[in-house]
């Protein structure tokens, strides 16, 4: 070693992993002892481990490669001592450092890797859609005879007697004249018997 000049490696432990500095890496005389960077420690600073929610990386300055713990991104995760972040499931978010990620709420989903869960919608942006479940990759459609009428929703509304649904439905239909519907949760509406009539739209009952 040349006390007289800076060394651009590490003056201890591993070669180039920047856990660690000496003081001759300062550019003027020094005793040649090393410190450990962060949580690292023990003998050549081969010892210690980034906590969970972050991974170790070295960066190039220019002079010395200088080793850190530093959090994940937002959607991914660790568990202490993790070499690399890992992308968070579908149904799961998180936020940068986190050392888990947590479910989406009944209501929302999420896609790989998201940083936050998104409300269930239509295609076009209205309501169609629900989930009643926590940690879901998906929306679920309304069912026929049912209807979700907003954004968000964690379940699906019977339609009323006197009405319908397809499937997918923001609101239900009258029955038309000629028609009833004398029970709820209905994908469509009943004709009036041979003998009885219905005169009005919505009904939920024929008249004899």
């Amino acid at each position: 070693e040349d006390r007289n000049a800076p060394r651009l490696t590490d003056t201890c432990g591993v070669a180039g992993s920047g856990r660690s500095r000496g003081k001759c890496d300062d550019g003027v005389r020094g005793d040649g002892s090393c410190a450990c960077f962060s949580v690292f420690s023990g003998s050549g600073c081969t010892e210690g481990t980034c906590p969970a929610g972050t991974v170790e990386n070295a960066t190039f300055d220019g002079y010395y490669n200088n080793a850190a713990c530093e959090p994940c991104d937002a959607g991914t995760f660790s568990a202490e001592g993790d070499d690399q972040c890992t992308k968070c499931a579908a149904g799961t978010f998180s936020a940068a450092g986190a050392s888990e990620c947590a479910s989406c709420s009944a209501g929302s989903y999420s896609g790989p890797g998201a940083d936050e869960c998104e409300i269930c919608t239509s295609p076009t942006g209205g309501g169609g859609t629900y989930q009643d479940e926590t940690g879901s990759p998906n929306c679920k459609l309304a069912d026929a005879g049912f209807f979700v009428d907003s954004l968000g929703a964690s379940k699906q509304v019977p339609c009323d007697a006197g009405t319908y649904s397809g499937s997918a439905a923001e609101s239900c239909g009258s029955c038309v004249v000629g028609t009833y519907q004398d029970e709820a949760g209905q994908s469509s509406c009943k004709l009036a018997d041979a003998g009885s009539f219905v005169n009005e739209t919505g009904a939920s009952e024929q008249t004899a």
